[in-house]
């Protein structure tokens, strides 16, 4: 039962990372698409570093509770990729470290506890003791 708890709250933490970085990914990809479209235009938005200003972001409801929320569990890495100029590999580095320590971490801990000595098999046996 504590197995299937954590391999739930894994699945659901890995799926919230992956649903936000898609996101993330849709909005980066839009923005250099107007950036590109506005070039061919002959349109300048570019700031005095010579870098495209995004959009303003404007969220849905439920947007901002994606992005809260993912915000709030990988708030652990926030400083990994904080010298980062580069929002890509800032939210890549983020969100693959949040796979690794919340996915895979919590889907070992969920086989780990699963197969704790003493506890019954799923055919209803118990190990043997070594």
């Amino acid at each position: 039962m504590v197995a299937r708890a954590i391999r739930a709250a894994a699945l659901a933490l890995s799926a919230l990372m992956i649903l936000s970085f898609a996101l993330f990914a849709v909005d980066q990809a839009s923005t250099a698409s107007r950036a590109s479209q506005n070039g061919v235009a002959g349109i300048t938005s570019a700031d005095q570093s010579g870098q495209y200003a995004p959009a303003p972001r404007r969220e849905s409801g439920i947007r901002h509770d994606i992005d809260s929320a993912n915000d709030a569990v990988l708030s652990p890495f926030q400083a990994l990729g904080a010298h980062s100029s580069n929002a890509w590999a800032d939210r890549g580095l983020r969100t693959l470290l949040g796979l690794l320590v919340y996915g895979l971490g919590l889907g070992f801990l969920a086989r780990w506890t699963a197969a704790a000595p003493g506890r019954p098999r799923p055919s209803g046996r118990t190990r043997a003791a070594s």
